[in-house]
């Protein structure tokens, strides 16, 4: 069931920003099941998130955070390479995250 869960999120991630059609279209898929109220039917995001321990208010505000945060980013193409702050380098210092995570 966790499987499921994992599934819908992938998509309404991957597809937030769709430009195709099919895109789109699972966008909108995975939103409506995600956001969705019904608990009808067996594998319901409701009846999943009681099967697993999961307050569906909860993960629900979880992706609504994750979708305003999305939207206000810059586009790809503008994005700044991402850095992290670490304590090796002293309080507020800034490391490129690309060295170390990537071999060139």
């Amino acid at each position: 069931m966790v499987m499921i869960l994992e599934d819908a999120v992938q998509c309404y991630q991957r597809y937030f920003a769709a430009e195709t059609d099919a895109g789109k279209r699972e966008f909108r898929d995975a939103e409506r099941w995600l956001f969705g109220q019904t608990e009808d039917w067996i594998y319901s995001f409701e009846n999943i998130c009681a099967c697993v321990g999961i307050n569906p208010q909860y993960f629900r505000a979880g992706l609504s955070h994750w979708q305003k945060s999305t939207s206000s980013e810059p586009s790809a193409g503008s994005r700044p390479c991402r850095r992290d702050r670490t304590a090796a380098a002293g309080p507020g210092a800034l490391t490129d995250r690309r060295s170390a995570d990537f071999p060139r």
